[in-house]
């Protein structure tokens, strides 16, 4: 991982991504459902997409986190196996709760699912052991 970065930037950068990616499908499901598209929706769009991109890359890509949490298993030794499957199992089980909470949501509210939540929730797969790895960078 980057020695650069404090830990308070890293938190800060992984913070700032994920609340970004809520706001971004917050922003198109408003749009999708009620407001529909106009200059501030589109500007939201962009903006929180900005920020993502930008959170993103200095968070995860330039901490190393990103490129820890997607090594193959054969490359990893037997004290980052360990790591990679505490925080794996963590992840997998805070995701597997929120989606079954949103799958939950949207039937009750009788809401039919659309392409951006589907997208959103695949990428916060991925995000979510990379996010724990860098929130805690002593596990490594």
């Amino acid at each position: 991982m980057n020695e650069n970065m404090t830990c308070n930037q890293r938190r800060l950068f992984v913070l700032a991504a994920n609340l970004s990616l809520l706001a971004l499908l917050m922003v198109f499901e408003v749009s999708y459902r009620s407001a529909g598209w106009n200059v501030t929706m589109n500007t939201l769009i962009a903006a929180n997409g900005l920020i993502f991109l930008f959170s993103f890359l200095m968070g995860y890509v330039r901490s190393g986190a990103w490129r820890f949490s997607h090594k193959s298993i054969e490359m990893l030794d037997e004290r980052e196996m360990i790591v990679s499957s505490a925080v794996m199992r963590i992840a997998y089980a805070v995701f597997t709760i929120l989606v079954l909470a949103v799958l939950l949501t949207f039937t009750l509210m009788d809401w039919q699912l659309d392409m951006v939540l589907v997208a959103t929730l695949i990428l916060f797969a991925h995000l979510l052991p990379a996010s724990l790895i860098a929130w805690k960078k002593s596990l490594i």
